[in-house]
């Protein structure tokens, strides 16, 4: 699946989080036009390589990063005042945020005009964007802790009002937007484009343009973190939490189990989705169906996140020097691998709309191979039109 909305081919073209070209392949399941080898087709191959990058390389990496980053913020932030510290970071990495979202047409409109220099430009922008989604999911973290307690009944109170409010809002799907259900490749024609959730536009007025982004960033980002924050410290309190290492391999395996399965159940729950759009009632069946998937999709991520955090926890050193090192060794194997922009949670998905034709909604946002092909498809193409020109 590699598609964020209904006016182009989503995030990943040759992968971003808001285009994907993933020609010939339908459905994403067990079809296509592609010639059978050995009796598999290449297309069934190339999804299983990567899912299996997604989610035993990209993931690790991208939760590497986080946990490294969060962790400078706790040391370095005001480490003695978690209410002040938890405002300073989350008014700070909303702002960014915000600001980044807003000005995406500037930035496009820079891209353009001198392309050269969009590659330095577009690691820059998701470097601060990256440090800003990190910095506010911690700051918005912390002042619930601080507030509302860590007692499961405060964390369920969380998950139910994270959940309710996402589905009111029909952003439910934002909550699973991580690896390892989710890939982006760095390189894109609109790598600078995040879809709000109204889709407004700055010639549909100013004011309501910022307010769409602001709505996007801000409190479907702040819902998604509660639903998050919910689920993960209920997972704290239910699996034998008096042994930490224990606690995150249950975690593990029930992570990766329900990821597998979704993997498994991607084709056949998108057949019945359609089957649901050529009965009556397809609104109530498909939005049912995909709230049940993105529940699923919403566990398998927090699940396996939580897991390789706490595992991480037991294995590296804590300290400022250790975590500096992994935020800025995962970052740059994330770049090398052309995934630094898997990092932040960059757009924003609507519930029940199709990204097109080929990619429902129910589709996982994975596709490296086919993406990175695209990628040096056109880096050949425009390395072939300058030698013409020259």
């Amino acid at each position: 699946g590699c598609d964020r909305d209904t006016d182009k081919a989503q995030r990943p073209v040759p992968c971003s989080r808001n285009a994907v070209t993933c020609s010939r392949v339908h459905a994403c399941t067990g079809r296509s036009e592609e010639p059978v080898r050995n009796g598999l087709p290449m297309v069934e191959l190339r999804a299983f390589l990567d899912r299996c990058v997604c989610l035993f390389v990209v993931a690790p990496l991208v939760v590497a990063y986080w946990r490294g980053l969060w962790n400078l913020l706790d040391d370095l932030v005001l480490p003695d005042q978690p209410a002040l510290s938890g405002w300073a970071t989350a008014c700070a990495g909303w702002s960014v945020a915000f600001a980044l979202t807003a000005l995406q047409e500037p930035f496009a409109l820079l891209a353009r005009r001198y392309p050269k220099s969009v590659k330095v430009v577009f690691r820059l922008h998701q470097f601060i964007y990256g440090a800003a989604s990190i910095s506010a999911w911690r700051g918005t973290w912390l002042l619930e802790d601080v507030y509302t307690g860590k007692s499961p009944w405060s964390a369920l109170g969380a998950l139910l009002v994270g959940i309710g409010a996402l589905l009111l809002c029909r952003g439910l799907r934002n909550a699973a937007q991580a690896p390892p259900l989710m890939l982006v490749i760095d390189e894109a024609p609109d790598c600078f484009k995040a879809e709000t959730r109204f889709r407004r536009k700055p010639e549909d007025g100013v004011g309501t343009y910022l307010m769409d982004c602001c709505f996007s960033t801000v409190v479907i980002g702040s819902l998604v973190v509660t639903l998050w924050r919910g689920l993960w410290t209920l997972l704290d309190r239910l699996q034998i939490p008096d042994s930490p290492l224990t606690s995150a391999t249950t975690s593990l395996s029930s992570g990766f189990v329900t990821t597998v399965g979704l993997f498994l159940a991607e084709g056949s729950v998108r057949q019945i989705h359609a089957h649901a759009h050529k009965t009556g009632n397809t609104q109530f069946w498909g939005l049912l169906l995909e709230g049940m998937w993105n529940l699923c999709a919403t566990y398998s991520v927090v699940a396996v996140w939580r897991a390789l955090w706490m595992l991480a926890d037991q294995v590296v050193c804590g300290s400022v020097l250790w975590d500096l090192v992994i935020t800025l060794a995962s970052g740059w194997v994330l770049s090398l691998l052309c995934c630094s922009t898997s990092v932040p949670n960059w757009g924003t998905v609507v519930d029940g709309v199709a990204p097109t034709s080929e990619f429902p909604p129910l589709s996982l946002d994975i596709s490296y191979f086919t993406a990175m092909a695209e990628v040096c498809l056109s880096f050949d193409h425009r390395s072939q039109t300058n030698e013409d020109r020259s």
